[in-house]
């Protein structure tokens, strides 16, 4: 009995081998098209994050604007507008140097993001 047992648990041991191995080439041989994947959903993220960033500040203008062209100077107009400008310089400052690596030196950008990942 104990023998069989053995000869099971080796029997299975081999079979979850074979399976991590199989695994493993099906990983590496798809390996450049998720590099390429993630490397284009970088691009769209830092792309939409300062588009955004660069709508808020417009926002921001306009907000001035009609706080200028509106003779009491409402509150609320002048909090939205400094609230706009200062969330749209954050975000830009913190997506600007990725943006142009991204788009610049994909693999740089993506084996530092590898070492995000590890860390």
């Amino acid at each position: 009995m104990k023998d069989e047992l053995q000869g099971k648990l080796v029997e299975i041991l081999t079979s979850l081998q074979a399976a991590a191995g199989k695994a493993t080439d099906v990983a590496v041989t798809q390996l450049p098209e998720i590099a390429q994947s993630y490397v284009l959903y970088g691009r769209l993220y830092l792309t939409v994050a300062i588009l955004v960033g660069i709508a808020g500040i417009y926002i921001a203008r306009r907000f001035e604007v009609l706080s200028r062209d509106d003779y009491s100077r409402d509150s609320l107009w002048v909090i939205a507008s400094c609230t706009s400008f200062i969330f749209s310089i954050v975000l830009l400052a913190t997506h600007f140097q990725e943006f142009f690596l991204v788009w610049a030196a994909p693999k740089v950008w993506l084996l530092k993001e590898i070492a995000g990942l590890l860390k």
